[in-house]
């Protein structure tokens, strides 16, 4: 992997802060086949779930504004704001996914037009967690994919 995309592909759960103050924690759920998605901080400034990432000490912090770990496509989008949120829900390959939910990225539109995807296998087919840019997604893999608007 290239230094500039450990931000982006490193296995792990990842934060997202808003300027309301609220931050989201999302990773993988492979019980699930999905992403998953907490408030790890509400606006009052308070964790509201006990096993906040920022409480984890296995996890070693990477900013998106890294100079060595984050490709300027993420130094960009610190300040933007988001536009729309959809779900992008995978068609189920088997009897045991068609049983799960299957709900494989949760997208970010933001205002520049460039959309950021917290994915769940969507760059390499597995059950890796990542926080990605459209283009990282797998031709194969976009095909199968469903995306609901939320947001």
């Amino acid at each position: 992997m290239a230094s500039k995309d450990v931000f982006s592909l490193t296995c792990g759960p990842a934060a997202i802060a808003f300027d309301s103050g609220v931050i989201l924690g999302v990773a993988s759920d492979p019980s699930k086949n999905s992403v998953s998605v907490w408030v790890e901080r509400d606006r009052a400034d308070l964790s509201v779930c006990a096993g906040t990432l920022s409480c984890d000490e296995e996890l070693h912090p990477i900013s998106a504004n890294d100079p060595k770990f984050a490709s300027s496509f993420w130094h960009r989008v610190i300040g933007a704001q988001v536009r729309a949120i959809s779900l992008l829900v995978r068609k189920p390959r088997t009897a045991r996914l068609a049983e799960l939910p299957n709900e494989v990225g949760l997208c970010f539109l933001l205002d520049s037009g460039a959309r950021v995807i917290a994915a769940h296998g969507l760059h390499d087919d597995s059950d890796d967690f990542a926080i990605i840019q459209d283009d990282f997604v797998l031709e194969r893999i976009c095909a199968e994919l469903n995306e609901v608007q939320i947001g």
